[in-house]
Formats: structure tokens, sequence, C-alpha cells
């Protein structure tokens, strides 16, 4: 009788074999395994405020997982009544559960703060770090993992973990529209970018935007993982979506993210005199992990901005799925009007103030 299989560890899904070499590893001490114990504690009368830090353990994450896994911890603060505090420094978690624990944050930059995310956002609560009075903790490694991992009142980006069986399922619209739901309810209450972002997308749309109607396309390229989000789709897959716009608005502009330059000049090629697009850090090698590009801050930055923009396109349309990077952006949707394509599978959360963006298939 063969021996009986081995519990599943957490995370395994992640490799944890492959850790980050110790050289490189720069994370801080992780958080004591029963550290959530407070949590079960009553307050008691003027007992300090309680806070809670909002970290990551995840080294290698993308601009958009550090947001996730800031949202799903904000979902934990309403729940249990906690103050907020997000706190992405040069490192994360030098937890033992993934691979990537105790790697540096890929964004962090000492010249902008010791902070990420007040690179880009406001705080997200009244506290501030190292005020007295309050009483200020993290969770541990293995909580932030359950949250993003296996607990399904999370916000999931796309089908992993706990939903990892959806897989074979196809596109579930009701699932998403879920995800998109609880998303926009915690962006609302909590999250707000920064005014010198703001600016900057507001002085790009009157520079090249104002007055057309706008096409938005997304094009994932080198930062794509077939094993997460499908196949990398190439630019010409979008033509006959980016056709249809232009039969009924001839004179539309189409704003194009990508990360790739190579995709960006064919679209180029294609539309020379329609197409639009911001000057950023694109590389074929990924501009995230490309180490010649040493501008840490406005790797961030290049990703928050140069999204089609639901806050001038409150209608977005996206053909095929909504992808990860747009799932922030939909919270600032206002005025303007707009259509966005996104070839990306599977479907990630996108949402509005109100307003959930219409999925098609390809």
């Amino acid at each position: 009788m063969p021996p009986a299989a081995a519990p599943p560890q957490c995370c395994a899904w992640v490799a944890p074999t492959r850790r980050v070499p110790r050289a490189h590893r720069c994370g801080e001490a992780d958080a004591p395994a029963d550290d959530a114990a407070w949590l079960r504690e009553s307050p008691l009368p003027n007992q300090p405020t309680r806070v809670l830090r909002i970290r990551t353990n995840h080294g290698s994450a993308g601009f958009f997982a550090y947001v996730l896994f800031a949202l799903n911890q904000l979902l934990f603060c309403r729940k249990h009544g906690l103050l907020p505090f997000v706190d992405f420094g040069r490192c994360a978690v030098n937890g033992h559960d993934h691979f990537a624990s105790g790697g540096r944050n890929l964004y962090h930059s000492a010249s902008h703060g010791s902070n990420m995310w007040d690179y880009y956002f406001e705080p997200v609560s009244a506290y501030r770090n190292g005020t007295p009075g309050y009483e200020v903790r993290p969770l541990p490694s293995r909580m932030l993992w359950r949250l993003h991992h296996t607990n399904r009142k999370s916000i999931f980006a796309h089908y992993y973990g706990a939903f990892a069986d959806k897989r074979l399922g196809g596109y579930d619209a009701a699932w998403f529209r879920t995800m998109r739901y609880r998303a926009h309810s915690v962006l609302s209450q909590y999250v707000r970018v920064r005014r010198h972002i703001r600016d900057k997308v507001d002085g790009f749309w009157s520079a090249h935007l104002r007055g057309r109607p706008i096409l938005g396309v997304h094009v994932r390229g080198t930062d794509k993982q077939a094993e997460i989000a499908g196949d990398v789709v190439p630019p010409e897959h979008y033509v006959p979506h980016i056709e249809r716009f232009l039969a009924l608005h001839p004179n539309a502009s189409i704003f194009v993210a990508t990360d790739s330059p190579a995709f960006l000049g064919w679209l180029r090629n294609r539309y020379p005199g329609q197409l639009v697009a911001r000057s950023a850090l694109r590389s074929e090698r990924n501009a995230f992990l490309d180490s010649s590009l040493t501008d840490a801050y406005r790797k961030g930055e290049d990703v928050l901005i140069g999204q089609p923009r639901p806050r001038h396109c409150p209608h977005v349309e996206a053909h095929a799925h909504c992808t990860c990077s747009t799932r922030l952006l939909s919270a600032f949707a206002s005025r303007r009007r707009a259509a966005a394509v996104a070839l990306r599978v599977p479907a990630q959360v996108l949402f509005g103030r109100g307003r959930i963006c219409h999925l098609l298939q390809p």
C-alpha cells in the first residue's frame, strides 16, 4: 500500500523551494505566529487605538499585487475595527511560506521616502508612523498568505488559490462582478491617488486626448506569465475590435498602454495618425525586472498612469477580459466617455463608481 500523501503546505503553488538567496534577502523579521491573538481580545477602556501595519511578504510582486495585498488587509481592518497603516518599505517580510519572502521591493526609491505606498497614494488613515498613543502591529506572514490566497472573502484578481478550480470552467461573469464590487467598496473608502499623479494624468489628457472619442487599448506583453494569466495576445488580434470602434468613431484617438516596445511599434505603424502613448519605461526584458532600468519610482508611476484612464472614461467596454493593471483606475471614473479594449486571460478586477464594465469574449 503506498504511503499516504503529505498534507499540503501553505502556498505550495509558488514553488517554495525557490527561496530568495540569502545574499539577496533584506526582509524585516516576521511577526510571531501567535501575534494575531490580540485581535481576539476586546479593547479595554482608555486602551490605545489599535493599528494594523499593512505589509507584504512577496518581494517579487508587481505594482498592483502590492495594491491587492493592501486591499485585502484593508478589508481585514474594516472587519476587525482596526485603523490601517500601509507600510511598503525597502523589503518584504522575511516569512517562510513564499519563495520571494524577504526579497527587495523593486519599486522602492530611497530618494522618494521610506514608504513606497506614499509615493503614489495618500495615507489610508489619520495614523502616521511613530505617532505615540497607538498600538501598532502587523500580521504574521502566514496570515498574509491566507488573506491573499485561501480566504474566499478576500479580493481575488483572477482564478488562483481558493478559486483555482474555476480555471477549467471558463469566464464566470458573476464571480468577477462580485470581486469588482468588493474591491470598489474598499477603494472608495480608503484609497486616494496623490495630487501630482492626478495632475500628470490631467495634463496628458489635455495635451493629447481632449475633444475626441478615445479607445483605450491595454496590450500585455513581457510581464505576462502564461501559467497565471494565459498566453500573450499579439497586437494583431486587437485589430478587429479596434476597427469596429473606428467604424463608429472615425476621428477617435487610440490610447495604447503596453510594456512592449515592439507591440507599441506595430500598433503605431498600423494607426500612425491616431495612436497616442505616454513616454514610459519599456523593455522587451520586462521593465519591472530589467536591472538596466534603475528608476524604481518611475516604474511604479508608469504602471499607475500608463493605463486606459477610467477617470476620463467612465463607460469602459473591455473586449475579452479586463486587466489587472486597470482594476484600480476605474475608481477615479468621472466625466468623460471612452471605450477600453483589453485582451487578457483571465479577467481581472475592474470597477468604477457604481458602473461595472461590460465584458465580452473575443
